[in-house]
């Protein structure tokens, strides 16, 4: 029995949804340059004649993840309006934001990664290294290279969220939200 127009835009729908499903965490791990239509073939379980039959490169397949609803909430979330708050809570409320995505599962996790990695003035990274700037200079947080100390906090999240994204049985517990904000805490000497 032939198939009804039904059965084909599931079917389509089903077969993109493999395809971004394989895709998503490749380009968290290795970033959109570093992904080819190979990539996602191999990890989708399909032919490259699939991918290029709902895709015209891999650079279609990353911006159509990016309008995904998870990835706008993510988004969303990330860059929230802070202007209310202190420097310092800002700083602390981004952390807690971050840290509470490492609640979710590897689709979140991996859209935390496209974020983080994101280059450009309205970066996380960006607004990140402005927000430790000026707490320091407000001598709310520990001295050091803004630039170095964000990548290090960058660089923690990407070493928990890693493993989970690679491996989805790894199930290490991820380290409290305030061990990471005690690590920008100004320490008052007596």
């Amino acid at each position: 029995m032939p198939r009804s127009p039904l059965q084909f835009k599931i079917m389509k729908e089903e077969r993109q949804l493999q395809i971004l499903e394989a895709a998503l965490p490749l380009f968290a791990l290795y970033g959109i340059k570093g992904v080819s239509i190979d990539a996602i073939a191999t990890k989708a379980k399909c032919s490259h004649g699939l991918i290029y039959h709902y895709y015209k490169n891999s650079a279609e397949v990353y911006d159509t993840l990016l309008k995904s609803e998870t990835y706008k909430i993510v988004y969303e979330k990330m860059h929230k309006n802070r202007k209310e708050l202190s420097d310092f809570d800002a700083l602390n409320d981004i952390i807690s934001t971050i840290w509470d995505f490492l609640q979710e599962g590897t689709e979140v996790y991996c859209f935390v990664v496209l974020l983080i990695n994101e280059e450009g003035n309205k970066s996380i990274s960006s607004v990140l290294k402005n927000l430790i700037r000026r707490c320091q200079n407000q001598n709310l947080i520990n001295g050091g290279d803004p630039e170095e100390l964000t990548e290090a906090f960058l660089d923690t999240v990407r070493g928990i969220i890693y493993p989970r994204i690679l491996d989805k049985k790894y199930n290490k517990p991820i380290p409290n939200c305030e061990i990471v904000n005690e690590l920008f805490r100004k320490r008052v000497r007596v």
